[in-house]
């Protein structure tokens, strides 16, 4: 009953919004006053020879919201994966079931800071900041630094967000530092884009023998200013350590207020 509920409360605050071209992905720099709200339901779409398959399973549910405070600084509350620049289990509300036990009914969230450095042409430039938990059992916190750079020419744009998350405590539990580095092209404007993501993921001790290369495919529409949309592919298809058989998906809604 979570997720409707989450969900439920999520949608009924949603407004119309004319989306830009490249706000479909990652973290974005607002409008000065405007917010958005997206529910994600991330799913297990993996595939095994020995082990059952995971197709379709419910993973979590995550609603990340932003607020712009001023024209050049958005402040952010993120708990799925997909607003933290990768394609795996995020934090927000986690789901039991057959494939899976949760720690706890809550997996935490990032708060972050988006502030535009440079805006000119057809390039945005704007550092990232972030701070939260990734874990509960036990509290797992760790800060995130990087930066934001947008470039769109005509319908295409392209969007990469390098950051390095530091982690603050109990590296015992497996909170490790992390490069993660995605970068996204893609085709649309306001009504309908679709995009590739890909880039790096990896602990940042070992780099080069834990480094993750994903491949994901994505698109969305909007609708009546409600945007929908849909996002799959493996986190780590490339890589030392790479593995098509393990697939993950995302099905969101979002809109503005």
């Amino acid at each position: 009953m979570r997720a409707p509920i989450v969900c439920l409360l999520a949608v009924c605050g949603m407004a119309a919004i004319a989306d830009a071209d490249d706000r479909w992905v990652g973290a974005a720099v607002l409008p000065d006053g405007r917010g958005e709200v997206v529910v994600v339901h991330e799913l297990r779409l993996s595939t095994y020879f020995y082990l059952p398959d995971e197709l379709g399973h419910a993973w979590a549910t995550g609603v990340d919201v932003a607020f712009a405070v001023t024209p050049r600084l958005t402040l952010g509350l993120g708990h799925s994966s997909r607003a933290l620049g990768t394609l795996d289990h995020g934090g927000g509300w986690c789901h039991e079931g057959a494939q899976q036990r949760c720690d706890g009914a809550y997996a935490g969230a990032l708060v972050d800071a988006r502030w535009r450095a440079y805006a000119g042409g057809r390039v945005t430039i704007a550092a990232l900041a972030r701070a939260g938990v990734i874990g509960l059992d036990p509290v797992q916190p760790v800060v995130r630094l990087g930066g934001s750079a947008r470039s769109a020419r005509g319908r295409w744009w392209l969007v990469a967000e390098p950051e390095v998350q530091v982690a603050l405590g109990h590296r015992e539990a497996g909170n490790r530092d992390v490069l993660v580095a995605p970068v996204w092209i893609g085709f649309g404007r306001g009504r309908a884009a679709a995009w590739v993501m890909t880039g790096a993921r990896g602990q940042m001790v070992g780099l080069g023998e834990k480094l993750e290369i994903p491949f994901v495919l994505g698109g969305a529409v909007s609708v009546r200013g409600v945007r929908l949309g849909v996002e799959a592919g493996w986190p780590k298809l490339l890589g030392p350590q790479n593995t098509f058989n393990v697939r993950h998906g995302a099905l969101w809604i979002g809109a503005a207020f």
